[in-house]
């Protein structure tokens, strides 16, 4: 195969997304300006920013002006990403390069963290084609969240899905917009713009190539089955999500969804399972490469991962101190403090987890996170919250009938959840053993006539009138608990 017909062969390889394979091919060809150039998408794609520096360096020695300006202003927005030095801007003939340059320019304002000169970069270039619309539409977007609006990125994002589907762009760049999208679809309430994402996802050509953004897309969707009640399809889609996870740390995120679903749906045993792969996997992973939003996806996962506080205390201590992106914010930004201070609340003992739950839920509502601030209110009752943490849950679940959150609640004012502390300890002995009162005083260290007077309560409270019938009303709640 000669040299023009490799670089056209990788050019359809990059747009179905089968990077390695048209890497592979092109990897020899490093003294050719196209190959080059095709080398710099597919790092663009990947988000690979030593790679950007490499092929945008070799490029930038290209004697074709614009393919120079473009290869220049790529490897400075990745010198940018690795906190070094940039070097010195080229100009370029054409409106395509010089578009590219605007937006090498505003994806550098990005980084700053400064949304109003991303606005003047954008504005002062004109697209060329298709895919530089779509590329503008989605930084306009990312912009967003440097005033942590995430609402309106998720408009905006909505928005560049339906260009880059309409216009065919590469399947690469509808991923990375698709999962953008995904990410925050999972947090934030759309209302009707969600069934509208929903079915565009559906929409979405995935690259060959394993992406993070596949996964996050489709990890969103299957939690969106979960939050409408439609278990068994929820949790077929995480299976098929857990086959496209590139790494440990999201195979991780897999396992929490599938013990949060098990676990409402009554699946003790699968919960505790399904927990038990998820630590391993956040603890398997190689933290010192860690970035973005890797933090947060443990952070997030707390709520499950806290039944093993132990081993999930160090491993919050160490994510704890890693640096995210700017699209979570200057620095680590509201949305990574909301996480930490969830976390917390599953680590913490109740009045300081009260607490923690208390300032996390503040900081989703006001992000509009509203399925991640039920957590927190549901968190709050579970640890003695009172009466106005009750009403906030009740606002926030009524949308959502079937969801996790509904369910979580209607367990936490049963009858049976409502006896806590010693009476907790006797029930549990009641229903599952058939000791009697003196020896299960015995064993608890308290008077049989103590054991008693808790018995009384604990019926009068169950509204039955004998053990008999508190094993045949209560039985399975009382082991489970």
């Amino acid at each position: 195969m000669d040299s023009r017909t490799e670089i056209a062969r990788g050019w359809d390889l990059f747009h179905l997304g089968a990077f390695a394979e048209a890497e592979s091919l092109l990897s020899n060809r490093t003294r050719d300006d196209e190959a080059v150039h095709l080398l710099l998408w597919i790092a663009l794609r990947r988000g690979d920013a030593e790679s950007k520096c490499r092929y945008g360096a070799l490029l930038g020695e290209s004697l074709d002006p614009n393919l120079s300006a473009f290869g220049r202003a790529h490897e400075n927005v990745a010198l940018a990403t690795l906190n070094l030095s940039m070097k010195p801007w080229l100009s370029a003939d054409s409106k395509w390069a010089r578009s590219e340059i605007a937006y090498a320019h505003a994806l550098s304002a990005f980084m700053r963290g400064s949304e109003a000169d991303i606005r003047t970069e954008l504005a002062a270039a004109v697209p060329q084609n298709a895919e530089q619309r779509v590329r503008y539409s989605q930084l306009r977007a990312w912009a967003k969240a440097l005033g942590d609006n995430f609402e309106d990125q998720a408009v905006h994002l909505l928005h560049a899905l339906t260009r880059a589907l309409d216009e065919k762009v590469d399947r690469a760049l509808v991923a990375i917009i698709a999962g953008s999208l995904a990410l925050i679809l999972r947090e934030v309430e759309l209302g009707e713009l969600g069934a509208r994402a929903d079915e565009l996802l559906e929409r979405v050509e995935w690259p060959e190539d394993a992406t993070t953004y596949r996964f996050y897309a489709q990890r969103a969707l299957a939690w969106r089955k979960a939050a409408h009640g439609e278990w068994i399809p929820a949790m077929h889609l995480l299976d098929a999500t857990l086959a496209v996870a590139p790494d440990s740390l999201r195979r991780g995120l897999i396992f929490a969804d599938r013990a949060r679903v098990s676990r409402a749906i009554g699946e003790c045993v699968g919960a505790a399972s399904s927990c038990a792969a998820a630590i391993e996997c956040f603890v398997g992973t190689d933290w010192d490469r860690a970035r973005d939003d890797e933090a947060i996806g443990v952070m997030s996962s707390m709520d499950v991962l806290a039944a093993d506080s132990e081993r999930v205390r160090p491993l919050f201590e160490r994510v704890s101190t890693i640096q995210v992106s700017k699209m979570i914010g200057d620095g680590h930004g509201k949305r990574f403090d909301a996480f930490r201070h969830f976390a917390i609340s599953y680590l913490a003992d109740s009045q300081e987890a009260l607490r923690h739950a208390q300032v996390a839920y503040g900081l989703f509502k006001g992000m509009k996170f509203v399925h991640r601030a039920t957590k927190c209110a549901l968190r709050a009752v579970e640890v003695g919250g009172g009466a106005r943490w009750k009403i906030r849950v009740e606002r926030l679940i009524l949308p959502y009938p079937r969801s996790l959150a509904a369910l979580q609640y209607e367990r936490m004012q049963a009858p049976i959840n409502q006896i806590r502390g010693r009476r907790r300890e006797v029930v549990n002995l009641l229903v599952g053993t058939d000791k009697t009162a003196k020896e299960i005083g015995e064993m608890l260290g308290m008077a049989e006539g103590t054991v008693r007077v808790h018995i009384k309560h604990i019926n009068k409270i169950l509204n039955v009138e004998n053990r008999a019938q508190l094993v045949r009303r209560y039985g399975a709640a009382g082991s489970a608990a």
